[in-house]
């Protein structure tokens, strides 16, 4: 099953076979998330436009467990999906809005071991507010353009760089 995903990879994206295997890994990690404690993130880049991207992010979207894909999206928004729904998070463009939001990096980080994957919120109930944590555990997935310069370090070295060019 891992060559023909491979295989289907390599039909439609150009790109090294060595990080079309790592996709296909990524991807049927997807599937055993409620088994592993860690979810590398993966972080499709590259240095300009037209190359391929937003093609393998759409593959992912039809091979990964209960895809949600999103071109932007908020924080709260993110949190919520994840413990309503237990996605596996699509972002394309990351690029273009994750960069000037400490939050969703924060939370993009929290995400990567089982372990630590909560974060926590003030939600409205009745006149006043009470804390929640919320569970962000998941596989994730994000495509731009030079992601390197738009992702904090510690969101690089938790990641499973797919670089094309």
């Amino acid at each position: 099953m891992l060559d023909e995903t491979v295989a289907l990879i390599l039909r439609h994206v150009v790109m090294d076979p060595e990080l079309a295997i790592a996709a296909a890994l990524w991807i049927a990690m997807s599937w055993f998330i409620g088994v592993i404690e860690v979810a590398p993130i993966a972080i499709i880049t590259a240095p300009e436009k037209a190359c391929g991207k937003s093609q393998l992010l759409t593959i992912f979207g039809y091979l990964v467990l209960r895809p949600l894909q999103a071109a932007n999206m908020t924080a709260s928004f993110l949190f919520r999906a994840i413990e309503a729904w237990h996605p596996t998070i699509l972002v394309d463009e990351a690029d273009t809005f994750i960069r000037g939001s400490d939050e969703l990096k924060g939370l993009v980080n929290a995400g990567h071991t089982r372990a630590h994957a909560f974060v926590g919120r003030n939600v409205s109930v009745g006149d006043g507010y009470e804390p929640k944590m919320f569970d962000v555990w998941g596989a994730k997935a994000f495509a731009g353009i030079s992601l390197e310069k738009h992702f904090p370090d510690a969101t690089m070295s938790r990641g499973i760089v797919i670089g094309l060019r």
